[in-house]
């Protein structure tokens, strides 16, 4: 999981989001209630960044989904 917090979405969060994205594909980000940005600010602001999509804002919790170039495990129906 990754967080968000008074220094709203840093570079140090779009690189930790970013390594995550890489791993896992789809990671839960969690929005404080410190941020600058509101929630759903700030999930386009780091959807942008890393090239991913948002896939859910539910609360505070964001998820983004964002493909592996190799061998993508989730496939998503069109």
């Amino acid at each position: 999981m990754v967080q968000v917090g008074q220094d709203g979405v840093s570079d140090a969060v779009v690189g930790q989001a970013d390594a995550q994205l890489d791993a896992h594909e789809l990671i839960k980000v969690k929005i404080g209630e410190s941020s600058p940005q509101d929630r759903h600010e700030a999930a386009d602001m780091l959807a942008a960044r890393t090239q991913a999509q948002v896939a859910q804002v539910l609360g505070r919790t964001v998820l983004l989904y964002r493909p592996r170039k190799d061998k993508p495990r989730i496939v998503l129906p069109r």
